[in-house]
Order: structure tokens, then C-alpha cells, then sequence
């Protein structure tokens, strides 16, 4: 699953690039200096991930980012925002927090990104749990995407020159002139699997070989069935993104419990959002928020989210605990006509099965 959703990643990490910044924050500066030594900052610091042994985060983040600063503090741990609203979908108190900020670029636009790692309650692990962009929280998608970028940056790139910027006319007219300059090379489908991948995404900005050799990579990794698993071969035996969105969009109740039901929009035929909420009892409700994508090879929807538990007071307030940011799940129509959800921390829907509300 990891190499699924690492490409997954590459749909929306060629938006992010270095950047200088124009300001910068006197508090957060003077933080990362007093907190230089602190264990918490440093356990994540000197962590690496397990895609980049080679470089820890400490090294990926101040090659990356302009003005870095980190901190730790106990407080406040904000969800992403998967459903768009521009607020954090949820709130946990009590958390051990270590928090970076720096200036990059997303989308040739320079922001202040802010990015939040959640640690567990031994301190021995960490997850990242927020991102947001001048103070605007983004989804767990688009945090993967610039982690992704962040760590490629100091493979692809040398560590004392920031990555240039393209225009989208430059990107529009290197997607034109594909064919004829020779980053295609002599396979169709390859062709076909660049057009495909460049529909929704600008190609990297490396030289016209690299750019070869990292889409040949690409391409292996989709005929494996390791990458890039929302494109699939029609029977005239091109390359397409299938929109099944028509088969799973609307609102759908577990027939098995009663107390379940989900909601699954889509609004590009290719990501889907997925709420499902299951009634415990009159003052307690589990609520999934999944971000997922039709995966060819598994033959369903692939969904990666949180879980939070609501408790309502006797007054009438909602109170919210996450229980996981990790999840992952598999939803996916079975021949009976029924939809079905495999959720594959707590197998909480292993009888559930749903009809269309």
C-alpha cells in the first residue's frame, strides 16, 4: 500500500517547489533556538523515513525550506482538512506536539507551511498529522505530496540549489512537444501513460533525459501494479482513467446493523470522499473521513483518513477524540449488488453490507 499511495503522491507533489521567503516570523525563529536541544525536536529532527534512510528530516527540511524553525509543545493537535471548508476537521487536546515551519513555493505561489508531528505517548514514534498553508489547513493528500517532494528534493537536486520554477505556459508547451523531442521514446503506451499522468499533473522539471527516465520508471512501476493503480487498459487496448464515480457516489445505509450509513461524493471522477458515521449509541458516534481513489488492481475504492469518536455532554456539546490519523480501507462493490467496506485497523464493517439510501 505504501508504494500505491506514494504515487498517488506524484499527482499533486510537482506543485511544490524551494522558495526564498520574504519575511520572516521573529517568535518562531527565537523558539528554534531555544529548543535546539530539546529531546522531543530532536527525536524528530534526527528520524529518517523509511523511503530516505539517508537523509533525516532535520537535513530533508532545512535543505528544502527557507527560514525553518521548529518547537515542541504540549496542546492543541488540529486535523487535516479533508472536507474543504478551510477548518481543521478536528481538534484533540493534551498532545505532545513538535511543529516546523518554513517558506516554499506550492503551486509558484510562496506560502508559509506549517506542518505538525503528532508523537506517541512513549515519545519513541511520531506521525505527521497537519500541514496547513499560510494558516490554511490542507488535507492529509496534499501533506503526503509535500513530504514526498520534500525528501525527492535532496535526491533529484543538489543540496545548495533551490529548484526552479516553471510557468505554466513552459509547462503546457513541454507536454506539446513530447513526441517530437524525443521524451517518449518508441512504446505507445508509454506515450499514452505520459499524456494520461501529465492531463492532471506538469511534468518534473529535469533535463530531457531524466524526465525520459523517470517516466519509464513511472511506467514500470504501473505494469507491475505498484503505481498509479487508478489507470487501466479499455478493451481497445489504450490507457484510460475509468470514471466509476457513478457507481459508489450517493448516500448508502448498512443493512446488517442499522446504525451505519456513508456518504461518498466525487467531484473528478478520479478522488472521492468518503464520510461514514456509525451510531453507538444516543450520545456516542464514530465518524471515518477518508480521502481514497479507485485502485484497478484491488477492484475498489482505496481510502486513507481518521477515525474520530463524538460524545455529546448532557448539555448538548460534541466532544471529539481522534483515535487513529492512519487508517486505510477498501471499499468496493461486491456481485450481489451490495457495497462493502473493509477497514483495515479495526475490521469495523467485516458484516456491514450497503445498499443506496
Amino acid at each position: 500500500m505504501k508504494k500505491k499511495w506514494m504515487c498517488l503522491c506524484m499527482a499533486v507533489l510537482l506543485g511544490f517547489s524551494l522558495c526564498a521567503c520574504q519575511s520572516s516570523d521573529v517568535t518562531d525563529q527565537i523558539t528554534n533556538v531555544v529548543q535546539s536541544e530539546d529531546p522531543h525536536v530532536l527525536g524528530v529532527k534526527e528520524a529518517s523515513p523509511a523511503a530516505y534512510p539517508d537523509q533525516t528530516y532535520g537535513e530533508a527540511f532545512e535543505r528544502f525550506f527557507k527560514s525553518p524553525a521548529w518547537k515542541y509543545f504540549v496542546g492543541t493537535k488540529e486535523g487535516p482538512d479533508e472536507d474543504g471548508d478551510g477548518e481543521p476537521d478536528y481538534e484533540e487536546d493534551g498532545i505532545d506536539v513538535v511543529e516546523f515551519t518554513g517558506y516554499c513555493l506550492y503551486q509558484d505561489v510562496e506560502v508559509k507551511a506549517r506542518i505538525q508531528f503528532t508523537l506517541s505517548e512513549d515519545g519513541e514514534t511520531f506521525t505527521a498529522t497537519y500541514l496547513s498553508f499560510n494558516e490554511v489547513p490542507q488535507s492529509m493528500l496534499i501533506l503526503g505530496a509535500l513530504l514526498e517532494k520534500v525528501f525527492e528534493n535532496g535526491v533529484t537536486e543538489p543540496a545548495d540549489e533551490p529548484e526552479s520554477t516553471a510557468s505554466s505556459s513552459e509547462s503546457a508547451a513541454s507536454k506539446q512537444e513530447r513526441s517530437s523531442s524525443g521524451i517518449v521514446g518508441e512504446d505507445p503506451l508509454l506515450e499514452e501513460f505520459i499524456e494520461l499522468i501529465c492531463s492532471y499533473s506538469d511534468p518534473p522539471e529535469l533535463p530531457e533525459e531524466e524526465v525520459q527516465k523517470y517516466f519509464q520508471g513511472e511506467f514500470e512501476l504501473w505494469k507491475k501494479g505498484e503505481g498509479y493503480t487508478f489507470i487501466a487498459m479499455d478493451e481497445n487496448g489504450h490507457l484510460v482513467i475509468p470514471d466509476h464515480s457513478a457507481s459508489f457516489v450517493g448516500e448508502w445505509w448498512d443493512e446488517y446493523s442499522q446504525r451505519c450509513y456513508m456518504d461518498i461524493s466525487c467531484s473528478d471522477g478520479m478522488y472521492y470522499t468518503i464520510e461514514i458515521n456509525w451510531s453507538d449509541s444516543a450520545w456516542e458516534n464514530s465518524h471515518w473521513y477518508y480521502d481514497g481513489f479507485y485502485d484497478e488492481t484491488l477492484g475498489g475504492i482505496y481510502c486513507y483518513g481518521s477515525l474520530i469518536q463524538e460524545t455529546y455532554t448532557e448539555d448538548g456539546e460534541m466532544e471529539e477524540t481522534c483515535i487513529y490519523s492512519d487508517g486505510e480501507a477498501l471499499l468496493w462493490l461486491g456481485d450481489d449488488g451490495y457495497l462493502y467496506w473493509d477497514d483495515h485497523i479495526q475490521q469495523q464493517g467485516a458484516e456491514c453490507f450497503f445498499t443506496r439510501a
